[in-house]
C-alpha cells in the first residue's frame, strides 16, 4: 500500500471503515496505517496529515512523502 493512495483517501473525506474497503485490508489494519502515517507526519489530526503531507508534495513534486522529514511553512520576505 503507497503513502499517497493512503493520503488520498484521507483527504477525501472518507472513514476508516470506507478506507479500509478501499484498501482491501480490514478496519483495524487500516486504523494502524493511519496512526502510523499520522505520527511520521508529527501530525495530531487527519487534517493535519493532510497538510503536511501537501507541503511535502508541494516542496518536491513528483518525489515520494518522507513521512520521517519535518516540514515548516515558508517564510514570508
Amino acid at each position: 500500500m503507497s503513502e499517497e493512495r493512503l493520503i488520498a483517501l484521507l483527504l477525501s473525506g472518507i472513514t476508516d471503515e470506507a478506507i479500509a474497503r478501499h484498501l482491501g485490508i480490514s478496519y483495524r489494519t487500516a486504523q494502524r496505517h493511519i496512526a502510523a502515517l499520522m505520527a511520521g507526519l508529527g501530525a495530531d489530526t487527519r487534517f493535519q496529515a493532510g497538510v503536511q503531507a501537501a507541503f511535502r508534495e508541494h516542496r518536491n513534486p513528483g518525489t515520494a512523502l518522507d513521512v520521517g522529514q519535518e516540514v515548516h511553512p515558508p517564510r514570508s520576505s
